[in-house]
């Protein structure tokens, strides 16, 4: 009862929100934060077999996980999905992996080629 009043008492003197943030980043398990169950490469190509092939380089040779998208107009979709989704469920670990930090594009594509989509 002791421990809930005192961590009680440490939140309630908090005066601003990244204060907060900080300190439920101590509280939280690094490897419980949703932001590292999400892929941080995004691959967008309209050849299904280049989209596979680098998938399994970047799993295999890696262990990264990957998003993929068929053209532009799709890829555009998966980084706005990304930023809602870290408006509703944010990173709390501070390890900065909300967005993806790699976009491999290709250039021709149909419906919305890589040039227009960057």
């Amino acid at each position: 009862m002791e421990a809930d009043i005192n961590q009680f008492a440490q939140f309630n003197c908090l005066s601003t929100r990244k204060r907060l943030l900080i300190d439920l980043a101590e509280c939280v398990p690094r490897n419980y934060c949703v932001c590292l169950k999400r892929p941080r490469v995004l691959i967008v190509d309209d050849n299904i077999f280049n989209i596979i092939t680098l998938q399994s380089i970047l799993e295999l040779q890696f262990g990264i996980q990957s998003d993929k998208a068929s053209n532009g107009k799709e890829g555009v979709d998966r980084v706005l999905e990304r930023y809602n989704e870290n408006k509703i469920d944010s990173c709390v670990c501070s390890q900065g992996n909300d967005n993806y930090k790699v976009i491999f594009m290709d250039c021709n594509m149909p419906i919305l080629d890589g040039f227009e989509a960057t």
